[in-house]
């Protein structure tokens, strides 16, 4: 395991080799891979090669750290990272993961969405789009948009203990159809963002 690459703080593991259980510290890094069971790049791709392949080191793109144990923790991706407007940085799927646990909530995407309040306006803020669980409420609930998003909002302050007070989500938007999706299951962050996010703003 080494911290230091190209002058910036890395998470490197090293392919096959064992971790140092010696970190003192818990500093997340993207993870760089290396070794014998590493492509050796893109067929006739040269250029999307050099992007990931750097002094033999290939560039996961995930975001992880290492635990006083040794263990090796993925927290994110580096492409999805939200960096907050005093430098901090938040990766949506640890958000995710803690507040799609509630049962009110059948699906969710954590993006970055710019302020435009107070002094922070123009920076980036953890916003989320939000796909209730129309089964967890009354035939009541389901006629009163306002009411479900109160509800889910009490949920949301409940689970954000388990979150550092800058990773909590500012603000969410309800959106009440399947979030789009790749050929693998994985939510589109791009789409949310360009078309859900442009198409509801201003309402609820």
């Amino acid at each position: 395991l080494h911290r230091q690459f190209g002058g910036k703080l890395k998470c490197f593991v090293s392919g096959g080799a064992p971790l140092d259980p010696h970190v003192e510290d818990d500093n997340e890094g993207e993870i760089l891979v290396k070794g014998p069971n590493v492509m050796r790049g893109y067929y006739k791709k040269p250029k999307d090669t050099e992007e990931v392949l750097k002094d033999g080191w290939f560039y996961t793109g995930d975001i992880g750290y290492i635990d006083d144990d040794g263990f090796l923790y993925i927290t994110g991706r580096v492409k999805n990272m939200i960096v907050l407007g005093g430098g901090k940085k938040v990766y949506p799927e640890e958000v995710e993961e803690v507040i799609s646990k509630s049962p009110l909530i059948k699906e969710m995407c954590v993006i970055a969405r710019k302020t435009t309040r107070g002094l922070k306006a123009g920076t980036e803020e953890v916003f989320a789009v939000i796909v209730p669980d129309e089964d967890a409420f009354t035939e009541e609930e389901k006629q009163n948009k306002e009411l479900i998003k109160s509800k889910i909002a009490t949920e949301i302050n409940k689970l954000s203990e388990h979150l550092a007070d800058y990773k909590r989500i500012s603000d969410f938007m309800l959106y009440f159809d399947e979030l789009p999706k790749t050929s693998t299951r994985k939510v589109k962050r791009k789409e949310v963002m360009e078309k859900i996010i442009s198409t509801l703003s201003g309402g609820e």
